[in-house]
Parts: structure tokens; sequence; C-alpha cells
């Protein structure tokens, strides 16, 4: 969860190379946020402090359903809220008529980009992930907390247009705190 709480904080980490930290959202940004899950929920209300409007997208398998909490908050803070399920189509197609400026997957563990976020033209197409994943992981933090990690990378990818990943944008080093648990 503290991934996701980076990037509703606005993602200000340090780039690769010595530049000075800059900000991923601004003030009246649109954003569209691809889960999979409700981890990504922590991210929201920081978004909505900073001015943005989000169209939170699921692309849970099961129709959205595993994305409860988050469809959830997206409606309490006013934001919009579609499930991708099988129609990919219909989904591009919404988050095309919404806009957004910056466009950011937050996928389960090692996921693949769904398609209605591959179908999305915005040339400023995100994939935040955790770095430290774990082949049969519930979550992306569950390996760094279960191995007593001080730490968990964060990585932010930029998207590339065919649906791959071009190059790595940031990074971070998230705490992992003593009362942090992996169960």
């Amino acid at each position: 969860l503290k991934y996701m709480r980076t990037l509703g904080a606005g993602l200000a980490v340090s780039q690769r190379a010595t530049a000075p930290p800059r900000a991923f959202v601004t003030a009246m940004t649109r954003v569209a946020l691809f889960v999979q899950d409700d981890s990504a929920a922590a991210c929201l209300a920081p978004l909505a402090a900073h001015g943005c409007e989000v169209l939170g997208v699921s692309a849970c398998s099961d129709g959205g359903r595993g994305c409860a909490v988050f469809a959830r908050r997206c409606v309490d803070l006013g934001f919009g809220f579609v499930a991708c399920g099988g129609a990919a189509g219909t989904s591009t197609a919404v988050v095309a008529g919404f806009k957004p400026e910056v466009v950011v997957f937050l996928p389960d563990v090692n996921a693949k980009l769904p398609e209605a976020f591959v179908g999305v033209s915005n040339s400023r197409k995100y994939v935040l992930r955790a770095a430290c994943d774990m082949p049969g992981a519930p979550w992306p933090e569950f390996r760094p907390i279960f191995e007593a990690h001080p730490t968990s990378r964060v990585v932010l990818e930029r998207a590339a247009s065919g649906g791959g990943i071009a190059a790595e944008q940031a990074s971070a080093a998230v705490p992992i705190g003593p009362a942090e648990t992996a169960l």
C-alpha cells in the first residue's frame, strides 16, 4: 500500500540520474488509473487533495468484483469508475472520452498490461510496480515484508506505444516498518 500512497502523494521521487525530484501530477490533472485489486484505493484521497480529476478503471478479470473497495472509494470521492471485464473496447472508449493527461496502470503481482490500457492513445502512460516481486505471492509487497527487507523498491516505468515497457522513469525505496506483516 505504501507505493500506492507514493503515487497519490504526487510521485515526487528522484529521477534515475541526478535530476531533481519532479511532481507526477499537478492540480487539475486528469488521471486514468487502471487497477487489478483494491490496494490502489489508498492513492485516491491524495489525488483528490491535489485537485485531480480521476477515472478509475478496473482491469480485474472478474468483471470488477476484485476492485469493489476501489470502486466505492472512487464514487465516494466523486470520481468516475468503469469495469473492463472482457469488454476492453468499451473501456478504451470511455477512457478516451475522459481525455486523461496521465494514464497509470497499478498491476497486481507480475500482471501483463490490460488490453484497454494498451488501447488508450496517450503519450504519458506509466506502469507503477513493486520491483521486488515473488511468483505466487498474494500481493506485490509480500516478498519484502516476508523476507524482512528494510525497504521495498517501487518503479515507475513509461509504457511504450506498442504495449511494452519503454524505460524506467523513476524509482523509490519505500521503508518497511517493524509492525508491517506479510500475513
